[in-house]
């Protein structure tokens, strides 16, 4: 029988501009001894203050996953989790065959 996985811990911190962030502890990297977080996580953190901020505005479109996984140093993979991440939340909107958008009521969650 496999070792069951524990769940990742997390905390919530407070950004500059006034918001908040969670972020989901990953755990200690065994060859480095730094904390590690689930890096979609902080895709999704750093979209959600661009979004906060304003940067991002209501019906622009979001980066694209192959360029925020180039920006991140990441795979694509990871960076649809982040954008999926933000999808459940309601502050993306994504259809087949278009380009993500920031939701018409993001706004109103920020």
């Amino acid at each position: 029988m496999p070792p069951r996985r524990r769940r990742p811990r997390g905390h919530i911190r407070e950004l500059p501009s006034g918001s908040f962030q969670a972020i989901v502890y990953a755990g200690v990297d065994p060859l480095t001894g730094k904390e590690r977080y689930l890096r979609e996580t902080c895709i999704a953190a750093s979209l959600r203050e661009q979004i906060s901020d304003g940067r991002l505005a209501p019906g622009e479109l979001v980066p694209t996953t192959q360029d925020l996984a180039v920006a991140h140093n990441v795979s694509i993979a990871t960076a649809h989790r982040a954008v999926a991440l933000l999808t459940d939340e309601g502050l993306i909107d994504v259809s087949r065959g278009r380009r993500a958008r920031v939701s018409a009521s993001a706004s109103v969650h920020t």
